[in-house]
């Protein structure tokens, strides 16, 4: 169902406009992930949120299901899935292999 609505979104708006619309995504997705390691341990917010850390982690999540739509919009597009999967194959291992090197 997803993977429809994903094509359906990438093929209404158009390459170009959805490549600048993931610059946009990722920018949010950094500043929030910035302010959460800005964030002091004894910040405490009054509202919804217990603290201002359960905020931020909220927040990030939204950014993140941006960023993962339009990422996803961005393979089918150009038509790369195939070579993301690989390289993602490909970049786990060797940071495994790195992991094993430090021992």
């Amino acid at each position: 169902m997803s993977e429809a609505k994903i094509q359906r979104i990438f093929k209404h708006y158009g390459e170009q406009s959805q490549l600048m619309k993931t610059q946009e995504e990722l920018k949010e997705l950094n500043e929030a992930i910035q302010k959460l390691v800005d964030l002091r341990k004894d910040d405490k917010r009054t509202s919804f949120y217990n603290t201002e850390r359960d905020f931020l982690k909220d927040h990030i999540a939204e950014e993140l299901a941006d960023v993962r739509i339009m990422l996803d919009q961005i393979e089918f597009g150009l038509h790369i899935e195939k070579r993301c999967s690989d390289w993602r194959e490909f970049k786990l291992n060797r940071q495994l292999k790195r992991m094993e090197d430090e021992k």
